[in-house]
């Protein structure tokens, strides 16, 4: 197992949900380069990209597109603009319905002018994962990541990811998460492949 491959600790704070993002894809298509070998430009459109309004939980992605008009409004004149927004699971539906209400009322209607929010656990399971699809055992593991579970601030008692039960889950909840991640065609690599 190389070290790009789990030595998370190594990567600036700011860049942390980033490089999730690109790792869980990068291990979902089993291709691509390691965040860490990302050029840093690249990295840097990255980290941009995956930016979070921490306040609300919401980010906006500018879409390619003007906006358009579609001939099945009753107005001819009526527009229509595309717009991605992410959603930050992890907050409560009251905290999204809040966070989406302030993002409309920002926006211009017709009537008036009005990733885990921490990765570092995710990025331990997916470590971990990794170390075992490696073929790395529980033991030598834990050595191999020694590095990364100080930086997490992972204390090694038997309630924490060190655990044979935790650890199993760790591996089953990256593996959920790279079934989920196979299912849609949306990849960070794609989106800046030609940067």
């Amino acid at each position: 197992m190389k070290t790009s491959d789990w030595a998370f600790h190594k990567i600036p704070p700011d860049e942390l949900r980033a490089a999730w993002n690109w790792e869980i894809q990068r291990t979902a298509d089993g291709r691509g380069e390691s965040w860490t070998k990302l050029p840093p430009a690249l990295r840097r459109k990255c980290v941009e990209y995956c930016r979070w309004d921490k306040a609300t939980g919401l980010r906006e992605i500018a879409l390619p597109v003007d906006p358009c008009r579609f001939d099945a409004y009753e107005d001819p004149r009526a527009m229509v603009s595309g717009h991605l927004l992410e959603i930050d699971w992890h907050r409560s539906r009251a905290e999204i319905v809040r966070a989406f209400e302030k993002w409309l009322g920002d926006r211009p209607t017709g009537r008036d002018n009005g990733g885990p929010r921490n990765p570092k656990p995710w990025l331990i399971d997916l470590a971990i994962y990794r170390a075992s699809i490696a073929g790395l055992t529980r033991p030598a593991a834990l050595k191999r990541l020694a590095p990364l579970f100080q930086w997490a601030g992972v204390a090694q008692t038997e309630a924490n990811k060190f655990s044979p039960s935790h650890w199993v889950d760790a591996k089953r909840r990256t593996a959920d998460r790279l079934t989920e991640l196979r299912k849609i065609s949306f990849r960070l690599s794609t989106i800046f492949q030609n940067t």
